[in-house]
């Protein structure tokens, strides 16, 4: 799954290189024999975001350059949906962070595993929720967006996000964007056109 998500990644045209960050030997050696690049990590991390910092703290990132992180479960990963994410940055050098969406029908987004968010008319995330949201109370139908674990980030909000405190409708939901959010910091809201399935890699 690793080598076929690597071989995915390596299709986006927005990055000029992959790697692929992880503190297991046995992947190191599957990506090694597959031709890929790896960043080792230590085990005590506690996230994908902790993750990706120890990674490209191990490059000679640029404050602006843009990090992308995938999971590593991501064996069909739309190309161009990393592209568009990477292009909706290098378009607003005020954007410090974005992830992607979907458009979902009712049925899918009533699961509670499955993560909702709604956005502000400048694209930014209002919020991100395990319930539905937003919740037609007059029988309306609204455009409800599935929110897809796709991230980039600027490598100096990378540094700023890593070092926040854990908030509290973070833990309530279990979804650590919310920790952003709650900070005052904004994450951008690329819509893709589906099927997406959600995205640790790491792309610069």
């Amino acid at each position: 799954m690793i080598t076929r998500t690597l071989e995915r990644s390596l299709l986006c045209d927005s990055l000029d290189d992959v790697f692929v960050a992880t503190d297991d030997d046995r992947i190191k050696d599957e990506v090694v024999k597959y031709g890929g690049k790896v960043l080792m990590t230590p085990v005590s991390l506690n996230s994908g975001t902790d993750r990706v910092l120890a990674a490209a703290s191990q490059l000679q990132c640029d404050s602006d350059d843009i990090l992308v992180n995938i999971q590593g479960d991501e064996p069909f990963i739309n190309p161009v949906h990393v592209d568009s994410l990477v292009q909706s940055m290098i378009e607003d050098a005020n954007c410090n962070m974005s992830t992607i969406a979907v458009e979902e029908p009712v049925p899918l987004v009533n699961d509670t595993n499955t993560v909702k968010v709604v956005c502000l008319p400048n694209r930014n995330a209002l919020y991100f929720s395990r319930s539905l949201i937003p919740y037609p109370r007059f029988g309306d139908n609204p455009m409800y967006l599935r929110h897809i674990g796709l991230y980039s980030f600027r490598y100096r909000f990378l540094k700023i996000f890593a070092a926040l405190t854990p908030s509290s409708l973070e833990a309530i939901e279990g979804l650590e964007q919310l920790r952003v959010i709650e900070a005052g910091y904004s994450i951008r809201v690329v819509q893709v056109q589906g099927p997406v399935q959600p995205g640790k890699l790491l792309f610069t």
